[in-house]
């Protein structure tokens, strides 16, 4: 009997928010241009150095080409790249403070971690010690090697830097800069010349990367989940989601010569309205999420394509997507891609029982933000995935367009109806329903309706060039609860800034609304605060209320990309002048987690008696799983902070080392001011 064969689709979407300032043209974040010299090129040259059964699908935004094209153009438009330009004469006092906060923003257990002088540095900044021009110099260059992918770091000129580790002279420090312009004017070319050989396909998206539900209509929220709440001002345009289709498709044909087969509506967020769009603007197939799939038709496999109208819609496997971008990155390189590659081929042979016709498994999610958590920029374990799935029987890479050349139209199974949603959690919930968001659509709806009663004419049009960029999904990610990012504010002003210039563009005064913040800023760092001293029996039970009513609290709060199925919820603490007693709260129940082989981990990684706890049941009245993991610690001497991380730990498939499948926080530590003798009387109440 022969193997099992099974379709993988493997789908990168690369995507970055307008950046540009309106009123200067200049690109207030760097985030193009560094993702530019650390994956955009490389990605797919790591698909062209793979065997060659290998390929994949590579979803460009325009949005993101646009601001390629204007900085090959003239790179100093980038606010930080022209500020590690200047001369180090030139460097103001505001510039020096610039240079401090911006040159770390890396993964630092990845990025900054494995390099000395750049640690150093580091440790220098929080201390608030001054820096020297050499160390300046020093930040600079670290930092754009840190952002530098394997493309560059083969580069000798770019290797003779790391292998110097400091005291860099400008004109190394110039030379680094050219170098990373260079790879960012390859961008383009390289995917071109990668598509035309056939081993990627190219998809793209609307232009500014818009909620298209949402545009046709705010009300597509409440289809997905009843109980959302809408804006005050409702948005219904649809006449703009149209727009954003067709520019996008036209954009993307002037620079690859003809307009894309397939398309990522924006955070995978579909309807029927929108997808009717797309179908008559000529996309024959997109990928969205395996959730609106569970709502569309109840009971059907995800590893098949289905189709709505004349539209192939393939439903991405969001727990195996979800392991690339949130587990995998803490495991070896080849022991997470054997993972992956064991997991497709049981998939195959159940596939196979079931007699499941042309079983095709699509694997979706960014293509750019999750490497950043890999040591080496992910590209080990790339290269090794590759390799795993080249050479498995049972695996046969495709992508969407293949895919549709050898099979019928009729052979995708017809979904009667579509679910409304986007990836995350199947509803709109990230974009719309939090009272900061709706203040945003509020804010957009009246600026788009003041944009429908003026006549055509050039101020018309230029004003929806502005409204396009602020209908982008990417500031509404941001706004409330949910998601925070160091960069919460610049994307606070920039939507605001897109606002204003649609009323500017028409002539109109702005409203005094958009000179204020639309939601508060949050602190980068987690940080844990009791209101009281307090000191609960360790039972592994959140209850009763008052057990922890007076604890320091922290819910998930994700980051740029969005883990949909995470294992750890949250944390909490109290404190009294003896104990510490910490609580790890869990999706579902901690104890059905160790039912199921795994353990959870404590780390303290402040202050200098750092340790690793390993907690599984076994230590009564010191820690306790149940519901929730409860652990009690003994007061620290003479310490005014307790770091930490929780850690839940499991076994790769096929392989009994216990690896590492969630953290909290996602990334760096959470902080515990211990206050013991001060905390009542600082908070007490009559």
């Amino acid at each position: 009997m022969s193997a099992p064969r099974l379709s993988v689709i493997l789908l990168w979407h690369q995507h970055q928010p307008p950046y540009v300032d309106p009123v200067t043209g200049v690109h207030l974040l760097p985030w193009v241009r560094l993702h530019a010299a650390k994956d955009y090129v490389d990605m797919v040259r790591t698909v062209l150095d793979a065997p060659p059964n290998v390929c994949a699908t590579f979803n460009v935004t325009p949005t993101l080409l646009d601001q390629v094209l204007d900085l090959a153009e003239d790179p100093s438009r980038d606010r930080l790249y022209a500020l590690c330009r200047k001369a180090p004469a030139a460097w103001t006092e505001a510039d020096v403070h610039a240079l401090r906060r911006d040159c770390f923003s890396v993964q630092r257990d990845t990025m900054l971690a494995p390099f000395l002088r750049y640690r150093a540095l580091l440790a220098k900044h929080v201390a608030n010690e001054r820096f020297a021009t050499s160390d300046l110099l020093d930040l600079v260059v670290w930092f754009h090697l840190a952002w530098s992918g394997p493309s560059l770091r083969r580069d000798p000129v770019v290797a003779a830097l790391f292998a110097q580790g400091e005291a860099f002279s400008v004109a190394q420090r110039d030379a680094l800069l050219d170098a990373h312009v260079a790879l960012l004017r390859e961008v383009i070319p390289c995917h071109r010349q990668a598509m035309e050989t056939g081993r990627i396909e190219l998809s793209s998206s609307a232009y500014y990367h818009p909620i298209l539900p949402l545009l046709c209509q705010s009300e597509a929220a409440q289809e997905a989940d009843p109980a959302s709440s809408l804006p005050e001002v409702r948005f219904r345009f649809p006449e703009d989601a149209e727009r954003q289709i067709q520019l996008g498709l036209d954009f993307h044909a002037r620079l690859f010569g003809a307009p894309p087969a397939g398309n990522w509506p924006p955070e995978g967020a579909v309807s029927e309205a929108a997808v009717r769009l797309l179908g008559e603007h000529g996309v024959r197939w997109i990928a969205t999420d395996e959730a609106m799939l569970v709502r569309s038709l109840p009971h059907r496999r995800r590893e098949q394509a289905f189709r709505f109208g004349d539209v192939v819609i393939f439903f991405r496997d969001h727990a195996l997507s979800d392991r690339i971008g949130f587990v995998y990155s803490r495991w070896e390189p080849a022991t997470a891609a054997r993972d992956l590659v064991a997991r497709l081929e049981a998939r195959a042979v159940e596939l196979a029982r079931q007699q499941v016709s042309d079983p095709v498994v699509t694997i979706a999610l960014d293509g750019e933000n999750a490497w950043e958590h890999f040591p080496g920029g992910g590209y080990d374990f790339l290269a090794a995935l590759y390799a795993g799935l080249s050479a498995s029987p049972m695996l046969a890479l495709t992508t969407p367009s293949r895919w549709l050349d050898t099979h019928a139209l009729d052979t995708a199974t017809p979904l009667p109806r579509l679910a409304s949603g986007t990836w995350v959690d199947g509803t709109f919930h990230t974009w719309m329903g939090d009272p900061v968001k709706d203040r945003a659509w509020t804010l957009l709806a009246h600026a788009r309706q003041e944009l429908a009663e003026h006549e055509p004419g050039a101020r018309r049009d230029e004003a929806m060039t502005w409204m396009l960029r602020a209908e982008a999904s990417d500031w509404f990610w941001w706004f409330g609860a949910g998601h925070s990012s160091p960069n919460d504010a610049e994307f606070d002003l920039l939507f605001r800034k897109y606002v204003g210039a649609v009323y500017r563009a028409l002539g109109v005064a702005t409203p005094p609304s958009l000179e204020v913040p639309v939601g508060p800023m949050t602190e980068e760092a987690p940080r844990l605060q009791p209101l009281r001293t307090g000191r609960p029996a360790i039972t592994g039970e959140p209850l009763p209320f008052f057990k922890w009513a007076n604890a320091g609290l922290l819910g998930l709060q994700q980051g740029s990309i969005h883990r949909f199925d995470p294992i750890v919820a949250g944390c909490a603490a109290i404190y009294d002048r003896e104990r510490i007693t910490l609580r790890l709260d869990t999706t579902r129940p901690a104890r059905e987690e160790l039912a199921a082989g795994r353990h959870f981990e404590l780390e303290l990684t402040a202050p200098a008696t750092a340790a690793r706890m390993r907690l599984d049941g076994s230590a009564p009245g010191e820690s306790a799983i149940g519901r929730c993991v409860e652990v009690a610690l003994p007061m620290p001497s003479g310490v005014r902070e307790l770091r930490f991380v929780w850690r839940v730990f499991g076994s790769a498939e096929g392989e009994g080392e216990a690896l590492e499948l969630d953290r909290f926080p996602q990334v760096g530590d959470v902080a515990l001011s211990l206050r013991p003798a001060s905390l009542d009387v600082e908070n007490w109440v009559t």
